[in-house]
């Protein structure tokens, strides 16, 4: 066993309070786009998918209906990492794909790959932009 450590650099915009999570293994594009009705997807009129989290602080792709019947399609590997905090999680030795969430899925960082091995890796996970320009996330490796 080997672990990744996470640390997410402070910065100062507004996502400074919101949890970002830290997906292993996951294919991006199964992410729901973000509701573009009035209301959020869960009060939709219609079938509806979106990204959610719970209290015992699991990601997950759940799914409403218009009789407002929710499902979980799928849940999602992922680390909830706070402002200025590091985690780590322990991986096999096979390689790994990772990217970084906003808690709402608005903002999704690069992908990035952990290589095959035995040794720990560590990662850096920046928050850029915010209210003038658009925000991005970055996640790069500390070497």
């Amino acid at each position: 066993m080997r672990r990744i450590i996470i640390k997410r650099e402070k910065c100062k915009l507004f996502a400074i309070w919101a949890d970002y999570w830290c997906v292993l293994d996951f294919d991006m594009d199964k992410i729901p786009p973000q509701c573009t009705k009035e209301r959020d997807c869960i009060d939709c009129e219609e079938y509806c998918e979106r990204l959610a989290s719970n209290r015992q602080r699991q990601l997950f792709i759940e799914s409403c209906d218009e009789a407002g019947n929710k499902e979980i399609i799928e849940n999602i590997q992922a680390v909830p990492i706070k402002h200025g905090k590091t985690v780590e999680i322990d991986i096999d030795s096979q390689e790994h794909e990772m990217f970084v969430l906003f808690e709402t899925g608005l903002i999704i960082s690069n992908r990035t790959t952990i290589p095959a091995g035995c040794s720990d890796v560590s990662y850096s996970v920046k928050t850029e932009g915010g209210i003038v320009k658009k925000a991005s996330i970055t996640v790069r490796l500390i070497e």
